[in-house]
């Protein structure tokens, strides 16, 4: 359970930061096999550790999602 992010080489780049087409995961664009280190999806790879925390802003659902959901 939890929310997760991960990259997304399969949708139109067009949607990244414009379409709610999720589930629930936070996708970040990038290409299949990870090969490009200068997409979204490796950068935050590199960058990020495990229990960083990461806050979603100017979601169009808006709010905060409860504690006990996730």
């Amino acid at each position: 359970s939890g929310t997760f992010i991960h990259g997304n080489y399969w949708s139109d780049p067009s949607i990244f930061g414009s379409e709610n087409t999720s589930h629930g995961c936070i996708g970040l664009q990038d290409v299949q096999g990870g090969g490009d280190s200068s997409a979204p999806g490796a950068w935050f790879y590199s960058n990020s550790l495990l229990g960083d925390l990461v806050v979603v802003k100017n979601s169009a659902g808006g709010g905060d999602v409860a504690a006990d959901n996730g």
